[in-house]
C-alpha cells in the first residue's frame, strides 16, 4: 500500500459517524449527474464508498416519502430505475399470526391431569 493510499484511508476514518450536511447532499447529487462512482465521490468527499451507496439508498428513499416520482428521482440521482423502484418498493405486510387449533385430547393441560393421576396413584 502507498503512502498516499493510507493518508486517504486515514482521513475517510476520520469521518465516521460524522453527520452529513445540505452541501455534501448537493454535492453528491451533482457528482452522481457527472457519473461519478460511488468510490470516487468518498475520495471527494472523504467518506467511505459503503457510506456514499447508503447516503444513496436514504436520499432514493426520502425523496420518494416526499412525493418525488421515480423518473425524477432517476434524473436527479443517476440511479437506475430498478433500484430505485426497489427501495421504494411497498413492504408486504405481514400475514396474521395463525392459532392453531389444539385437539383437546392433546392439550397442556389434560397432559398436566394425566401426569398428576400418574405421580398420585404410585
Amino acid at each position: 500500500m502507498q503512502v498516499n493510499e493510507l493518508e486517504s484511508e486515514g482521513t475517510i476514518l476520520d469521518r465516521v459517524g460524522e453527520p452529513w450536511s445540505d452541501e455534501e447532499d448537493k454535492l453528491l447529487f451533482n457528482y452522481r449527474i457527472k457519473n461519478k462512482t460511488p468510490k470516487e465521490i468518498g475520495v471527494l468527499l472523504k467518506r467511505s464508498e459503503f457510506s456514499i451507496n447508503l447516503r444513496i439508498h436514504l436520499l432514493i428513499y426520502r425523496l420518494h416519502r416526499n412525493g418525488v416520482s421515480p423518473n425524477q428521482i432517476r434524473l436527479l440521482t443517476n440511479a437506475e430505475l430498478s433500484q430505485i423502484l426497489d427501495i421504494t418498493k411497498p413492504v408486504e405486510s405481514r400475514k396474521p399470526i395463525q392459532t392453531q387449533n389444539h385437539n383437546e385430547k392433546f392439550n397442556w393441560t389434560n397432559i398436566w391431569n394425566i401426569w398428576n393421576i400418574i405421580w398420585y396413584s404410585l
